[in-house]
């Protein structure tokens, strides 16, 4: 199974003007990412002549449209960090983010909302599961400001993690109840090696009468 981190798109006001399109861009997508990361580029300073024409068009801009524009620049940095964020913390397990965008009034395209698919399938063994739902957690947790999706991959990492947790538990007890079972059913193995052991602490407890230089009794065992 695969979660989706998402970043809900924040609420308009009724008197901002509408936006004039929305577009879906996986940044996945090799040719995609590139495209987006010049346009990434362009936007954060593609030298002069990019310049003038922000100049140029804000000047053409309203001051009901400046505002849009404003708010729409904060919220792309923010969906940006906020995924990237998810995407470092997931390390394997996560995919790149992918954004939907907004054109503003200066007819630029910002990111409002982003998503990062994160694997939260469970491991073979408890143990990796155990390990795997550790990152998953600090991944889902990783932004500044989670949001209520990040929060419920969270809990469902964490029962998750509680589950493997209790299979390995009982892992452990199955092995060391078959341990016990094995000793019962030789009782003549569990006699031998309580002699030896009692043997062993009875040379010992000659060695210390006799002196230092006296050898141990030794005992040979016979196939």
């Amino acid at each position: 199974m695969r979660v989706a981190e998402s970043t809900p798109p924040p609420s308009r006001d009724d008197a901002a003007p509408a936006p004039a399109s929305h577009i879906s861009q996986p940044l996945a997508d090799a040719d995609t990412f590139l495209a987006a990361q010049e346009d990434k580029q362009r936007k954060d300073g593609g030298g002069q002549g990019q310049e003038q024409d922000d100049q140029a068009n804000a000047q053409s801009l309203t001051q009901e449209e400046q505002q849009v524009v404003s708010e729409l620049k904060t919220r792309d940095q923010e969906v940006r960090r906020h995924e990237r964020a998810h995407a470092a913390a997931a390390g394997p397990y996560g995919g790149l983010p992918t954004f939907e965008f907004e054109r503003g009034p200066d007819g630029r395209q910002y990111a409002v909302s982003g998503e990062v698919k994160i694997d939260v399938s469970p491991e073979r063994d408890p143990a990796a599961t155990i390990a795997k739902m550790e990152i998953v957690i600090r991944a889902a947790q990783a932004p500044a400001n989670p949001s209520a999706q990040d929060r419920a991959v969270a809990n469902q990492a964490k029962q998750m993690l509680q589950q493997a947790e209790a299979e390995l538990q009982a892992e452990k007890r199955d092995e060391k109840e078959g341990s016990s079972r094995r000793d019962a059913a030789n009782p003549a193995l569990a006699e031998f090696t309580q002699a030896q052991d009692a043997y062993i602490r009875t040379a010992d407890v000659l060695s210390a009468l006799l002196g230092p230089g006296t050898s141990k009794p030794s005992l040979d065992l016979a196939a």
